[in-house]
Parts: structure tokens; C-alpha cells; sequence
């Protein structure tokens, strides 16, 4: 059972983020042509993904240390970004 990491209630797509492992998963609406890019705190990109039409997406991150970081998606010209304590992968 996962329990979500990070949620965005004040935005469309309502998206709530979980981790397993080296796995994001971004759960909530998402239309085409919809983004998702990881930052560390220094504003430096970790990954970019283009997310499918789906209500979850998983998205395979690369090996990172343990801390916060941000996930910004964006779709229809418009972006969120939520804050994510993650654990570190291998």
C-alpha cells in the first residue's frame, strides 16, 4: 500500500505523487502533451517525462540523493509545482 508523498488539490488533474523505489507515480488527469520534470533544490533538471493519457503515470527516476526536490507538470499552458521528499535511489 502506497500512501502519497505529495498531493496538489488546487490544481487541475488534482495529482498526488508516490514513490517506490526508483518509481514516481503521478496519479490524476492528464491530457496530451503534458510534462513532468524533476528539479533538485538548485533548480537543476533531474528528468523530463512526457506523461501519457492516463489517471497514473509512473515515471523511472535516475539515481538521486535522499532530500527535497520539485516536480513541476505542466500541460494547456499552465504548471504546478509540487514539493517531494524523496528517498535515495541506486
Amino acid at each position: 500500500l502506497f500512501h502519497p508523498i505529495a498531493n496538489s488539490a488546487n490544481y487541475p488533474g488534482n495529482y498526488s505523487v508516490f514513490q517506490h523505489r526508483n518509481t514516481l507515480y503521478i496519479k490524476g488527469k492528464v491530457v496530451p502533451n503534458t510534462y513532468a520534470t524533476l528539479y533538485d533544490m538548485t533548480g537543476k533538471p533531474i528528468i523530463r517525462s512526457r506523461l501519457e493519457v492516463s489517471l497514473l503515470n509512473e515515471v523511472t527516476l535516475p539515481p538521486v540523493a535522499q532530500g527535497i526536490y520539485l516536480l513541476r507538470i505542466y500541460q494547456e499552458g499552465k504548471s504546478v509545482v509540487i514539493k517531494l521528499p524523496l528517498r535515495q535511489t541506486k
